[in-house]
């Protein structure tokens, strides 16, 4: 079992990696730590299909812009998250959705794989997490973990 925090070092955008972070600090992870890795990761290009490999279950965390308020946490299964097809893509347009169609184009999909996002406010390019994520921060990681433990029954 896989959690991904995707993310960049840009404002609100780093909110993946908060998650994952906080995910990693938490009591739950390290009582489950034999079971449950964590990896955070730059931006979501060809990594992401190599983070996946191997993995029957893989949550993602990620900021995303939705039009909810900002600090909004939503789930989105596989079905739900609206994959493009996979033309001629470079490197530098390589961004979640087109990472998993590539996935998916190649059957290297995990079975069970859930997106948690955080609605991001304006990017704030050199400054930290809004409080709006900030503030999401603890939700977003009892979600996750609930989703790992299968206690989620929240379709928010």
């Amino acid at each position: 079992m896989r959690i991904l925090g995707i993310g960049s070092p840009a404002g609100d955008d780093r909110a993946g990696w908060a998650a994952a972070e906080a995910v990693r600090a938490s009591a739950w992870y390290r009582s489950r730590a034999d079971s449950v890795e964590v990896e955070c990761l730059d931006r979501p290009g060809p990594a992401l299909l190599a983070a996946m490999h191997g993995a029957t279950q893989v949550v993602l965390i990620d900021a995303i812009r939705s039009g909810a308020a900002p600090g909004t946490v939503q789930r989105v299964d596989l079905d739900r998250i609206a994959l493009p097809e996979i033309g001629c893509v470079s490197s530098h347009a390589f961004g979640l959705a087109e990472g998993l169609a590539l996935g998916r184009a190649l059957g290297m999909l995990p079975e069970r794989l859930t997106l948690f996002g955080v609605e991001a406010e304006d990017a704030n390019d050199g400054g930290g997490l809004s409080a709006a994520v900030r503030a999401a921060l603890p939700a977003l990681v009892r979600r996750v973990q609930a989703s790992v433990t299968g206690s989620d029954d929240w379709s928010g």
